[in-house]
């Protein structure tokens, strides 16, 4: 499976580079403003001119972060705890229209108080940039209520995926980390099957988004379980959520997290050190 439109849903670059204009722009009116000597006419809007901006841009670029899980063709872990990211749009819807409704008062404001003829046509040229650009940012808004439609109307959490789970052992699961093709394609089936029954009919995204969300937020929840378990030295939890990564990897072409390797032979030389031990108990059993 091809990764060449991983980057799809990214932060693109010229939003970056545009907010953080944004602010020096801003510093540098403001330092112009109070250093200056004229404050009538309007005069004193020239510093506001990029606050709006400053805020739709901020809302952007929070808001871009759960539409990059949208494809299965760049699937990446999603972020654990998933609440966080759902606050993380929640803040970006808030901070987008704060700059919407903000550059409209001051554009208001600007043709009441008279302002410059320049500072007017800016104020209604960025106010026509951010309505021309707010239905790429609607996704956020189809998240949010995607994620309130899987709260309603999602199965009892308790009866999903009893076969391959994450939070328990499964001895079944514990082939994989040796990478058995046969075995990670038969673990693959029961993600994609637990993946495909999350998927809603009423939800604003589309199936195959639904699908590939569903896929990244399992894969966070692998690695971030693995990470847990790597730390508090839990063998089984451990190979389990790690069978769970490799079958994502191989399988939905996902990305690896970076710290892959290393679980992996701190898995190795756990299963080692155990085996060690079940040695010695099983000698000194026999001794005695």
């Amino acid at each position: 499976m091809s990764k060449q439109s991983n980057k799809t849903h990214a932060i693109t670059p010229w939003k970056n580079v545009a907010f953080y204009l944004c602010i020096l722009l801003f510093l540098l009116s403001l330092i112009s403003y109070i250093t200056g000597e004229t404050y009538g006419d309007g005069q004193w809007l020239w510093p506001l001119l990029f606050v709006p901006l400053m805020l739709y841009f901020l809302g952007i670029m929070y808001g871009d972060v759960p539409s990059r899980f949208y494809q299965v063709s760049g699937l990446q872990p999603f972020p654990i705890p998933f609440s966080m990211q759902f606050d993380r749009a929640v803040l970006a819807i808030v901070l987008l229209f704060s700059g919407i409704t903000l550059n409209g008062i001051l554009l208001v404001f600007s043709i009441i108080f008279g302002a410059p003829l320049f500072l007017t046509i800016l104020y209604g040229i960025y106010m026509g940039i951010v309505l021309v650009e707010l239905p790429h940012s609607i996704r956020i808004f189809r998240y949010l209520q995607h994620i309130q439609i899987t709260r309603m109307n999602a199965p009892d959490s308790s009866t999903l995926f009893k076969t391959t789970s994450s939070y328990r052992a499964n001895e079944e699961l514990t082939q994989g980390i040796e990478k058995n093709p046969a075995f990670l394609e038969s673990l693959f089936g029961e993600l994609k099957k637990e993946a495909e029954t999350l998927v809603q009919k009423y939800s604003p995204l589309g199936r195959e988004q639904q699908y590939a969300l569903n896929l990244a937020v399992r894969a966070g929840e692998a690695v971030w379980e693995a990470r847990a378990s790597s730390d508090y030295e839990n063998v089984e939890v451990l190979e389990t959520n790690l069978n769970i990564v490799y079958a994502l990897c191989k399988h939905a072409d996902m990305e690896p997290p970076p710290d892959l390797n290393e679980m992996t032979k701190k898995l190795k030389t756990l299963k080692e050190e155990s085996g060690d031990k079940d040695a010695k108990e099983a000698s000194s059993a026999q001794t005695n």
